[in-house]
């Protein structure tokens, strides 16, 4: 079943978007006006929202085939950039490759003997099926716990079952805050960093639609809009995470595409001049 979004300009010949329900208000916003911005040379538009819940797994079978869906928004991989269509402008600046830690309170003290990337490899992650993190530290053989439920991981961490769960800026702060009371809090002096750039993926059958969006949102980063986009719904979390103040562990990303536009610095949040001592 498929529902309008809130904000739709539809008319006969509209490009049409079919993406399943992602619950962020930020990613509609992006898309909807990379397509605004693109009214004059490619006409009107549509976005359904399938009330599909979905894997990131199962939606990479979807988007590729196109006969659901026609498009997802995820972290990039060699083998979504093989299998779809992949616009190369990280929506979200960069902010999901900084993973804050989600703790348990009882268990804080042992984060402070964490200085390396094998120190962390000593405790227990919990992810969720399915995300990028959980290849990542597969690759590098983390102690690692897998769900298919977020709500199951913050179970088992508030049970200290696992001793911590990695989460981005933009998530770990009202993760906890939704599951009042708990145990949990976000541990104060470390930052995960490894490279998960977000990208809007569209379906191989779909190559006037990957072109309109790709053309938004260039004009997007050109005239500013999605900077400020970006800071109106993440400048809170960035300022309270102070990343400047935190030790930086490193985690390599082995299976990241080496398409990524690292050598666009207008693209990443981190090369902002507000941000400039982000990594010192």
């Amino acid at each position: 079943m498929f529902l309008l979004c809130a904000v739709t300009h539809g008319a006969k010949g509209a490009d049409i978007v079919r993406m399943n329900d992602q619950s962020s208000e930020y990613k509609i916003s992006v898309l909807t006006l990379a397509l605004e911005k693109t009214q004059a040379l490619y006409g009107s538009f549509e976005i359904k929202v399938a009330d599909i819940p979905t894997t990131t797994k199962r939606a990479l079978l979807e988007v590729s085939s196109g006969k659901t869906i026609n498009l997802f928004i995820a972290v990039t991989t060699k083998e979504w950039e093989q299998k779809t269509l992949p616009i190369r402008i990280p929506i979200r600046r960069g902010i999901l490759s900084y993973r804050l830690l989600a703790v348990n309170k009882n268990a804080l003290n042992k984060f402070s003997k964490v200085k390396h990337i094998q120190d962390l490899k000593k405790l227990a992650a919990g992810v969720r099926v399915g995300w990028a993190t959980a290849d990542i530290f597969n690759a590098q053989n983390f102690s690692l716990y897998q769900l298919e439920s977020i709500e199951g991981l913050y179970n088992m961490l508030d049970r200290e079952a696992i001793d911590y769960i990695p989460r981005g800026i933009n998530q770990v702060y009202n993760d906890i805050a939704i599951r009042q009371p708990n145990n949990l809090m976000v541990e104060p002096n470390l930052v995960l960093y490894l490279p998960a750039p977000t990208y809007i993926m569209v379906s191989p059958n779909e190559k006037r639609l990957a072109e309109r969006i790709e053309l938004g949102l260039e004009k997007m980063v050109s005239d500013g809009s999605l900077k400020a986009m970006f800071y109106r719904f993440y400048g809170d979390f960035i300022n309270r995470t102070d990343i400047s103040s935190r030790r930086i562990i490193n985690i390599p990303n082995l299976s990241q595409p080496q398409t990524i536009p690292f050598a666009r610095p207008e693209l990443w949040f981190q090369h902002d001049p507000e941000n400039q001592n982000i990594l010192n």
